[in-house]
C-alpha cells in the first residue's frame, strides 16, 4: 500500500471527524463596520468584520453578500479570520443605481441559526451621474443629530473621555493626532477605526447581541476550519435523491489529484477544500456514466434582511452632489488610494496527490508525429492497450506486479476523466507528457488499478466531452487584505486638489486597557464636520462603539 496515500487518507478522515465532533453550543456572533455610510458609485468600500472573541470560536472564514433594495446581488466574497477579525474591500460599479444597499455577513456555522443570526450593515450609494437625488430622501424616518456618545452593550452609558484629539478645529491639510484609551471596565478589544466626513444619514441598528436558537440540526452546517466545505446533492431523472453514490472531485493541475465521497440518504455529499483548491478550477463528477444531475449548493445568502430604514438629519442632496464632485476630481487626477495585499498560499503539503513514486514518463514531442491517442498508446505506452469495441473504445493497463489487465484511472491536466474516449482525438502535438503508473494504488478504501497521468501541451480541458453530468466550477479565493493608502498630503503641492471624505481607515486595531493607542493622519481639502468612529468587540464578547466629532475649515488656527 502507498504509505503516503494511507497517511493522507487517515489525516483527511480525522480532519472530518474533528469537524463533526466540534462543540457548537456557543453561538458565533459577528459585527460589520464600513469605512463610511455613504458612497458614490465608482468608489471602494472598505469593511471590517469582527468575530466575538471567545476561546472556543470555531470558524476561520466569514462570508459577505451585498444586495440592493430590490434584492439584486451585487457582490459576494469570503474573507479569512485572523485574530477574530476579517477585512477586505469591494468596488462599487459606476453603473449602480442610487439607493440603499445591505451588507450581510455570517459564518457557515451561523447558517444553522437562520438569517436572524446574521450581521447586517446598510449603506447609501449615489450614482455620480445621477442629477436627481431627491428620491433618496424618501427613506427618511425621523431627523436625528449625531453627538459624541459611548455605546456599550451591557455597560451603562457614560461620558466619552476615551477618544481624544489634539484639537477640536483643524484647517485644511493639517496634521491630526488621535489618542484612544479603553475604559477601565474593558481589558482588551479589537476594533476598526474610521475617520470620515459626517454624512447627514444614519442607519438604525436592527440587531445587537441577540440570542438565537438553531432552525435546523445544529451540526448540519459544519464549521469551516483551514478551508471551505463544498456541499452538493445528486438527483435522478425524477428529481429523486440518489443515495450511496460515489462522487469524485479533482482539480485542474499538472499533477493528478483526487478526493472521493459518498452521498447520504438524501443524496447529499461534502468535500473539504483546503488552501490547495483556492482559486483553482475543479470538476465534480459521479462514478459511472448515468444521467443523474449534480447540484452544487451556494453558501451565499441572496436577498435582504428586514427593512432598510434610514434617518436623515441634513441636506442629503447637497452632500451627495459634493461627494460626486470630489470623486470626479480625484478620478481626473488618476489618484488611487486602494492597495491589496494578497496572502501567499503554498500548495505543497495540501495537494491530495494520487501517487508518490515516479512512473514511466514519455513525451510525444520526442517522437514522430502521431495523429491520435490510439496511435500514441500503440507506439509509446507499452503497458496500456486500447481496443475498439461496439463503436467505442476500451483501455486497460497491465499491473506489472499482478500481471493482469484492468481499467486504470485516467487524469488529464489533473482532472479525473470518465473514459478513454474523451482524449482519443488528441494528437501528439496536444499532449505534453504521459506518466504511467502500472500497479495498484490505494486512496483510503478506493482501489485504483493503475494510473495514466496526462498533461496537455496547451489547455485542452475545455475541449473534453462528457457523457454523464459533471459540475465544473472555480473555487473562490479568500479576498485579499485591502488597505486605504493615505497620501503624504504635506508633500502634495497646494495647486493639486486632494478631496478625501475618508481621512483614515484601520480595519483591525488592538486596544489594551490602560494603554493609549495613538493615530496620526492629515486633513484634506474637504471641509465640514468629521467623525472618528470606533467599532468592535471587547475581550469578553461585548460589542462596543465610540464616536468623536471634530471640524475642518478653510481658516487656519
Amino acid at each position: 500500500m502507498n504509505k503516503k496515500l494511507y497517511s493522507f487518507g487517515l489525516m483527511t478522515f480525522l480532519g472530518v471527524m474533528q469537524l463533526l465532533a466540534v462543540t457548537i453550543t456557543p453561538l458565533e456572533k459577528v459585527s460589520i463596520a464600513t469605512d463610511r455610510d455613504v458612497y458614490i458609485a465608482g468608489d471602494w468600500v472598505y469593511f471590517s468584520i469582527k468575530l466575538q472573541d471567545q476561546q472556543n470560536h470555531i470558524s476561520d472564514f466569514v462570508y459577505l453578500t451585498v444586495s440592493s433594495k430590490n434584492q439584486q446581488q451585487i457582490f459576494t466574497g469570503c474573507v479569512k479570520i485572523n485574530n477574530n477579525t476579517a477585512s477586505g474591500s469591494f468596488y462599487l460599479a459606476d453603473t449602480l443605481t442610487s439607493g440603499i444597499y445591505q451588507l450581510v455577513s455570517y459564518t457557515n456555522h451561523m447558517r444553522n441559526y437562520g438569517q436572524e443570526a446574521f450581521a447586517i450593515k446598510n449603506i447609501l450609494v449615489a450614482n455620480r451621474f445621477d442629477s436627481d437625488l431627491k428620491g433618496i430622501a424618501a427613506e427618511t424616518l425621523v431627523e436625528t443629530l449625531i453627538v459624541d456618545t459611548l455605546f456599550q452593550t451591557g455597560i451603562v452609558n457614560q461620558p466619552l473621555q476615551q477618544v481624544k484629539l489634539n484639537k477640536e478645529f483643524f484647517s485644511q491639510r493639517e496634521p491630526v493626532k488621535l489618542d484612544i484609551r479603553l475604559p477601565e471596565e474593558i481589558s482588551k478589544a479589537m476594533v476598526s477605526v474610521s475617520v470620515r466626513k459626517v454624512a447627514p444619514v444614519n442607519f438604525p441598528e436592527t440587531r445587537f447581541n441577540q440570542e438565537y436558537t438553531s432552525t435546523v440540526n445544529s451540526c448540519y452546517y459544519l464549521p469551516e476550519r483551514s478551508g471551505f466545505i463544498l456541499e452538493g446533492q445528486i438527483f435522478d431523472r425524477n428529481h429523486t435523491s440518489v443515495a450511496q453514490k460515489m462522487v469524485f472531485l479533482s482539480g485542474k493541475d499538472s499533477i493528478a489529484n483526487l478526493q472521493y465521497s459518498f452521498t447520504n440518504n438524501e443524496g447529499e455529499f461534502r468535500f473539504f477544500l483546503n488552501p490547495y483548491y483556492f482559486g483553482k478550477k475543479i470538476t465534480v463528477r459521479m462514478d459511472g456514466e448515468d444521467k443523474s444531475a449534480i447540484e452544487i449548493k451556494s453558501k451565499y445568502f441572496n436577498g435582504i434582511i428586514g427593512t432598510l430604514p434610514m434617518q436623515i438629519n441634513g441636506d442629503i442632496e447637497s452632500y451627495l452632489q459634493m461627494d460626486q464632485k470630489y470623486l470626479g476630481i480625484q478620478r481626473s487626477y488618476n489618484v488611487i488610494y486602494h492597495q491589496e495585499q494578497p496572502e501567499i498560499i503554498t500548495a505543497k503539503g495540501w495537494r491530495s496527490e494520487v501517487y508518490s513514486r515516479e512512473g514511466l514518463m514519455v513525451k510525444p514531442s520526442d517522437y514522430l508525429y502521431l495523429p491520435d491517442f490510439l496511435e500514441i498508446s500503440r507506439e509509446l505506452l507499452p503497458y496500456y492497450k486500447i481496443r475498439e469495441k461496439d463503436n467505442d473504445f476500451e483501455g486497460t493497463l497491465m499491473d506489472i506486479n499482478q500481471k493482469d489487465f484492468a481499467v486504470p484511472f485516467i487524469f488529464f491536466d489533473g482532472i479525473l476523466l470518465e473514459h478513454i474516449r474523451q482524449i482519443i482525438p488528441f494528437d501528439s502535438k496536444k499532449i505534453k507528457s504521459i506518466l504511467t503508473i502500472p500497479n495498484v494504488r490505494f486512496l483510503g478504501e478506493l482501489n485504483i488499478r493503475g494510473i495514466l497521468d496526462i498533461t496537455s501541451a496547451s489547455d485542452q480541458t475545455e475541449n473534453l466531452q462528457w457523457r454523464s453530468p459533471v459540475s465544473m466550477l472555480n473555487v473562490e479565493r479568500p479576498l485579499p487584505n485591502s488597505v486605504y493608502m493615505m497620501p503624504e498630503i504635506d508633500k502634495i503641492p497646494r495647486q493639486i486638489p486632494v478631496y478625501l471624505p475618508l481621512l483614515y481607515w484601520n480595519s483591525a486595531l488592538p486596544l489594551d486597557s490602560g494603554k493609549n493607542s495613538t493615530i496620526a493622519f492629515y486633513t484634506s481639502d474637504c471641509t465640514g464636520t468629521f467623525e472618528v468612529l470606533i467599532k468592535g468587540f471587547s475581550s469578553d464578547g461585548k460589542e462596543i462603539e465610540f464616536r468623536k466629532l471634530f471640524k475642518v475649515t478653510s481658516k487656519k488656527f
